[in-house]
C-alpha cells in the first residue's frame, strides 16, 4: 500500500472514508462546543496531548483529528 506522501489522491480517500464512517465534521463540532475555531482548538489539542496519549484511544483519536485539521489548513493556504 502506498504511503500518503506517494499517493496523490490521499485527501480524496480520507474524505471518502470519513463520509463512509460518518465522522465528517466531528472535529469541527467539538471545536464549536469549546467555543473555538477549528484551527485554535486543533493547536490547543496538539499542545495538550502530544506525547500524552499512551493507552488512551479516545485521546489518541482526538490528537489525530487535530493533526489532520492542521494539515488541511496548511493545504488550504497553499491553493
Amino acid at each position: 500500500m502506498p504511503t500518503q506522501k506517494n499517493d496523490k489522491n490521499w485527501i480524496q480517500k480520507a474524505e471518502k472514508k470519513m463520509k463512509r464512517e460518518g465522522t465528517q465534521g466531528v472535529f469541527t463540532e467539538e471545536a464549536k462546543r469549546h467555543g473555538k475555531s477549528v484551527a485554535s482548538y486543533a493547536s490547543e489539542v496538539i499542545k495538550e496531548l502530544k506525547g500524552n496519549t499512551r493507552g488512551n484511544k479516545t485521546k489518541l483519536k482526538l490528537l489525530r483529528q487535530a493533526i489532520f485539521a492542521k494539515n488541511m489548513q496548511k493545504i488550504g493556504k497553499k491553493k
